[in-house]
């Protein structure tokens, strides 16, 4: 029998045995609720069968010794199993006090407090006592309802230990399909539906994504692309003309790099890491690079973010510490960027915080301005380029540690 056959077979069972439950539930209900109406239903006529009985104690007063004996073996017969008589002979005079009958009333009062009732009363024409008695009926369960509830409670449990076992084997199957798919083709339907709902499901959401910010920034661009060739056709001694053409030929890189990023493709260039710290430095009076003999350190990956990454991090410095030193070195397969600077530095509990997003300066995190990203997006920058970055305080200020595969 294939594997397949066993699950369906064990499906077949499971379903066979929880109908098989819900018919033996509605027979147990049926049963409890004709058993509940046997009850009440004898406890409204307690009240006239205790009337019959004392009406039954007036009417027997004439008959004598035998007649007596008789009806009452007679009586215990025929009766319910909640009414008896019990003859009482050798009743003595100083006895007699305890066989007077009770009235309607006293039996009523004396049933509802003790749940029973017994009256006596001395018959003189047959020299005995008889005493009746009557005890309440109250509900019990038939043996046919506790053999459905025993019985129920046996398939139950099986039922519950088959789904568990069933569930089991479907998590074995997953997990073996999953990790070798060779030696066991067999996948569960659940379990691939499932997976490859879920692969649509964020594949459409990444697309969604990219197609949003793809739009985004082909709006922004229009503006920016108008506004370089209005500067374009500006006098050339215009202030600060070459800085402002500089920021925004750095914006429009920007979200270049970005596009290309969130299209899942680092653009498979070479970068001159050289190069582009020094771009860096000059860009800022607060930022030195050390001099390197070796001018071709070359990675691989999009120049535009990880000149964002880099850029993030040195500006992070000259906010928080008012400067930076950059320092590149070829080490084995790898090409290390060391970013230190002289500030304060970041608590060694904390230090490994400040690559979450949203977490601005540890030491006047209510005085501090921006968004708390910038660490963040390079960490992530850095990582879609297969390298590592890790940080560490060097008394006084901080030591970025940046490492890049070669191209």
């Amino acid at each position: 029998m294939t594997k397949e056959m066993t699950l369906k077979r064990k499906k077949q069972m499971i379903i066979a045995a929880i109908t098989l439950t819900i018919i033996l539930f509605a027979i147990q209900f049926w049963v409890y609720v004709g058993s509940l109406h046997n009850a009440v239903k004898s406890h409204e006529q307690q009240g006239e069968v205790l009337e019959a009985m004392l009406d039954t104690q007036k009417n027997i007063a004439q008959f004598d010794y035998a007649s007596l004996l008789k009806f009452v073996d007679n009586y215990n017969k025929t009766a319910s199993k909640f009414l008896s008589a019990e003859i009482k002979e050798g009743v003595v005079a100083d006895q007699l006090a305890q066989y007077r009958p009770l009235t309607l009333t006293q039996a009523l009062n004396e049933f509802n407090k003790a749940n029973s009732v017994t009256s006596c009363q001395y018959y003189q024409k047959a020299q005995l006592g008889v005493c009746f008695s009557l005890e309440k009926h109250t509900f019990f369960m038939h043996k046919e309802l506790i053999l459905y509830m025993l019985l129920d409670f046996f398939i139950l449990v099986m039922v519950v230990v088959s789904i568990i076992m069933y569930g089991f084997t479907l998590i074995d199957k997953t997990m073996r399909s999953v990790y070798a798919p060779n030696k066991f083709p067999l996948q569960s339907l659940f379990f691939r539906k499932s997976s490859n709902q879920l692969k649509a499901n964020i594949e459409e959401l990444i697309s969604e994504r990219v197609m949003l910010l793809s739009t985004l920034f082909h709006d922004v661009k229009t503006p920016l692309t108008r506004t370089m060739l209005y500067l374009q056709v500006m006098p050339k001694e215009t202030p600060f003309l070459e800085k402002l053409s500089s920021d925004l030929m750095e914006i429009n890189e920007i979200i270049d790099s970005t596009v290309t990023y969130y299209q899942g493709n680092s653009g498979d260039q070479r970068v001159d890491v050289n190069k582009m710290i020094k771009r860096i430095a000059e860009s800022s009076t607060q930022c030195s690079v050390m001099e390197n003999p070796d001018e071709h350190l070359l990675v691989a990956g999009n120049e535009g973010l990880l000149y964002r990454a880099l850029a993030n991090i040195c500006n992070n410095a000259e906010k928080y510490a008012g400067g930076c030193t950059i320092h590149c070195y070829q080490q084995g397969q790898h090409v290390v960027l060391e970013i230190s600077d002289q500030g304060p530095g970041v608590p060694e509990a904390k230090i490994q915080s400040i690559f979450e997003p949203q977490v601005k300066n540890i030491h006047q995190a209510g005085n501090s301005t921006g968004y708390g990203l910038g660490l963040a997006i390079a960490l992530k920058i850095i990582r879609f380029h297969k390298g590592k970055v890790t940080v560490k305080n060097t008394y006084p200020g901080l030591c970025f540690t940046i490492e890049l595969p070669r191209a």
